[in-house]
């Protein structure tokens, strides 16, 4: 009987409810609206609680277009009172870069857990600022680095992991990309804060993708790595 009632067997799984994350998402820009708020109608454990953005017609189109009332919706100034509602368990924080640690600070004083977009921050000293902080909070810090989970690099990984290409010893990566004068997710930016920005891609598929490979290397040491970026100013 003891044997029976602990056999997986005994659960239905259909009466297993599934706690949603309210999420609210702060910044309204490009990657929010392309990217994120389309995927919670995939998303079995999250929901969209929350919109946060200055911009008054953005919030109310979005708001109608995703079926979230308009009391749901909070400009920047109104970020604090959003967090406090208790009608939110998480934010994705969409904004500019150099917004990315203070938007992440005040959310983990609050006792929000936090989604982050990449890159996590500009400067070695903010990240540390925002891991810190929900550290000291308990709240979870993720990067929305979702290269992690996409099938292609799985692949990779799997690869590797396998050995059938032999003990990996080198990885080379290179990452481009045009960004206008007046992109305002990278304002004022001089070479090495555009570092930051460009590599962090480069150094996290070198580090998913070949680690467990070369783990399995006879002489296989943590590798070295060399980061470099150059800025190019397109003339006009």
């Amino acid at each position: 009987m003891l044997r029976k009632l602990l056999s997986p067997c005994a659960v239905n799984l259909a009466e297993v409810t599934v706690k949603k994350i309210r999420y609210a998402v702060v910044g309204l820009g490009h990657i929010s609206q392309v990217a994120l708020l389309p995927a919670f109608k995939n998303a079995h454990n999250s929901v969209l609680a929350a919109l946060i953005s200055d911009d008054d017609k953005k919030r109310k189109e979005l708001a109608k277009r995703f079926r979230l009332s308009p009391e749901s919706t909070y400009s920047y100034e109104e970020y604090d009172e959003c967090l406090k509602s208790g009608e939110i368990d998480a934010v994705y924080v969409g904004l500019p870069n150099h917004l990315h640690c203070e938007y992440t600070v005040r959310a983990a004083r609050a006792g929000v857990h936090v989604l982050c977009e990449k890159p996590m921050a500009v400067t070695e000293k903010e990240c540390e600022q925002m891991t810190t902080a929900c550290q000291k909070a308990g709240t979870k810090l993720m990067i929305a680095y979702r290269l992690h989970f996409e099938q292609a690099n799985l692949e990779a990984v799997k690869i590797a992991t396998s050995g059938q290409i032999g003990d990996l010893r080198i990885f080379s990566s290179t990452f481009s990309q045009q960004v206008d004068a007046d992109n305002i997710g990278r304002p004022n930016l001089n070479p090495a804060a555009e570092e930051v920005c460009t590599t962090w891609a480069c150094i996290a598929s070198m580090r998913r993708d070949t680690s467990f490979g070369m783990n399995r290397s006879r002489c296989w040491q943590p590798p070295p790595v060399t980061a470099r970026a150059d800025s190019v100013r397109a003339r006009r």
